[in-house]
C-alpha cells in the first residue's frame, strides 16, 4: 500500500479518522493526557483508567456499556480495540458495541423511539438535531464536575455540538477529504504529480487529461452527497450558513462560479460518471478507483484501514484538495453523545472522554449549526445531481438551492 505519510502530517491529522474510520495513515494520535499513540497499529486511547480515582470505573461495580457503531469491518476491528485497552483496565465494564449500518441517523432514530438506545449515541453531524429533540444528556455537569479540560479540543469542533449553550457530544475521529489518486495512471499519461498545494486550475487540467471515452475512463469521480460539493463551494470562498431562517452565501457570485466549475467538469467536459450513471453502477460504483476506470476521487481516510486490508494493486497516494479561494475541506465528524435515557451515565461518560483530536486545519463545519442540517443536505444533494446530469443550468440550480432550503429553514 502507498501512502505519503508526510501528506498526512503536513495537514496535521493527528488524529483517526472519520465517522468510525480508525487509520489515519500510520501517524500520531493524542489523547486527553497528552499520550501518544500509533492510529495505524489500532491503538487510539489510552488505556481508560479513570482520572479521579486511580481505579476501575463504576466503583469496580459490574456495568454493561453499549455503544453505537458503524464503519467497515477494519474500521469495526479498530473500534474494538480501543474498547479492550479500556476494558483491560476496568474488567468490571462489558462494551457491547451495536452496529447501526450505513444508515445511521435513520437506526438511531429507531432505536431511540423504540426505547432500546445505547449508552453512547454515535455522531456525525446530527447534535442539533438530537438535541432538539431532547435525546442526548447534557455534558456540561459532568464537565464541571471532574474539571475536565475542553481547551485539548480544537474550538471549531466544539461549535457544532453545543446546543443552547449547552455541550451535548464530544468528538472522537476525524476525517478531513482528501483527493486519492492514482501514481501509475498519472505517469503514463505523462501529467505532473499533485502536490499539496496545487490549484483548482491543476485539478481540471489534469482530470481532462486523465480522462479517455473511448475507454470508460475518467480523470475524476465526483463524489455523491452534499459535503463533497459543499467543499468546492467553500474552496470558492462561499462563506454557506444555514444557521438562520434564510441561507447565507448561495446568492453570491462565487456560489455560481463553484456550482459552473461542477457543471463544466461533470456535463461538459464528462471528466466524470454523472449521478446517474454512478447509480447505475451500485455497488461498482465504489470500486472504480480500484478497478482503475477512475484516476482520482474525493474521499475521507476512511479509506485507508481498507486499503490496508485489501492493498491496491498499483502505486497510489493522496494529496489535500486544490487550492481555489482557500484550501477549506469538508470532514466526516464522529462525534460521541450520551444517551438521555442511559442509566450508566459516569460510566459512560469516562469512556466517552478518552479519544479526542488534536488540530484539523481548514476543517469547514459552518454547516452543521441548524437543527435542519440532515434536511438542508438531502435536497441540496437532490438538486445539484440534477444540475450534474444535466438537467439545469447553474444559474438555475443557484435559485432553485435558495428557494428550496429557505422554505426548509423556515420550518
Amino acid at each position: 500500500m502507498k501512502k505519503v505519510l508526510s501528506m498526512l502530517l503536513a495537514v496535521a491529522l493527528l488524529t483517526t479518522t472519520l465517522v468510525g474510520c480508525s487509520n489515519n495513515g500510520g501517524q500520531s494520535s493524542t489523547t486527553a493526557s497528552g499520550t501518544s499513540s500509533s492510529a495505524a497499529e489500532g491503538s487510539q486511547t489510552e488505556s481508560g483508567e479513570t482520572s479521579e480515582t486511580g481505579g476501575q470505573v463504576n466503583g469496580g461495580e459490574p456495568v454493561t456499556i453499549q455503544v453505537a457503531v458503524s464503519g467497515s469491518a477494519q474500521e469495526l476491528e479498530i473500534h474494538q480495540q480501543k474498547f479492550d485497552l479500556f476494558t483491560e483496565a476496568n474488567p468490571n465494564v462489558t462494551i457491547e458495541p451495536v452496529d447501526i449500518g450505513n444508515e445511521r441517523f435513520q437506526k438511531l432514530m429507531t432505536l431511540i423511539s423504540s426505547g432500546t438506545a445505547p449508552d453512547i449515541i454515535y455522531i456525525n453531524e446530527w447534535t442539533y438535531s438530537l438535541a432538539y429533540r431532547n435525546v442526548l444528556y447534557g455534558l456540561n455537569e459532568l464537565i464541571e464536575r471532574d474539571n475536565f479540560d475542553l481547551s485539548v479540543f480544537p474550538e471549531s469542533l466544539l461549535t457544532p455540538l453545543r446546543y443552547e449553550d449547552e455541550l451535548y457530544a464530544l468528538p472522537q475521529e476525524v476525517s478531513p477529504y482528501v483527493m486519492y489518486y492514482n501514481k501509475d495512471m498519472f505517469t503514463e499519461a505523462g501529467v505532473e504529480l499533485p502536490t499539496d498545494d496545487w490549484t483548482i486550475d491543476d485539478f481540471y487540467s489534469a482530470a481532462k487529461a486523465l480522462t479517455d471515452p473511448e475507454k470508460n475512463v475518467y480523470g475524476f469521480r465526483c463524489a455523491s452527497g452534499a459535503d463533497p460539493a459543499l467543499g468546492w463551494l467553500a474552496r470558492a470562498g462561499v462563506e454557506y450558513d444555514i444557521s438562520g431562517t434564510e441561507v447565507k452565501g448561495l446568492d453570491t457570485p462565487e456560489a455560481l462560479e463553484a456550482l459552473q466549475f461542477l457543471y463544466d467538469l461533470v456535463v461538459v467536459d464528462k471528466c466524470s460518471p454523472n449521478p446517474a450513471a454512478l447509480t447505475a453502477m451500485g455497488s461498482n460504483a465504489d470500486a472504480m478507483f480500484r478497478n482503475q476506470t477512475v484516476a482520482m476521487e474525493t474521499m475521507g481516510l476512511w479509506m485507508l484501514p481498507q486499503y490496508k486490508a485489501d492493498p491496491l494493486s498499483f502505486e497510489w497516494d493522496v494529496v489535500r484538495m486544490p487550492v481555489d479561494k482557500n484550501q477549506k475541506t469538508k470532514a466526516g465528524i464522529l462525534n460521541w453523545g450520551i444517551s438521555a435515557a442511559s442509566k450508566n451515565v459516569d460510566a459512560t461518560w469516562e469512556l466517552l472522554k478518552l479519544a479526542f483530536v488534536d488540530s484539523v486545519p481548514d476543517v469547514d463545519m459552518t454547516d452543521q449549526l441548524s437543527i435542519y442540517r440532515t434536511e438542508v443536505n438531502t435536497k441540496l444533494q437532490e438538486i445539484i445531481d440534477k444540475m450534474l446530469i444535466g438537467e439545469s443550468t447553474p444559474e438555475e440550480t443557484q435559485e432553485k438551492l435558495i428557494t428550496e432550503i429557505n422554505a426548509i429553514l423556515a420550518g
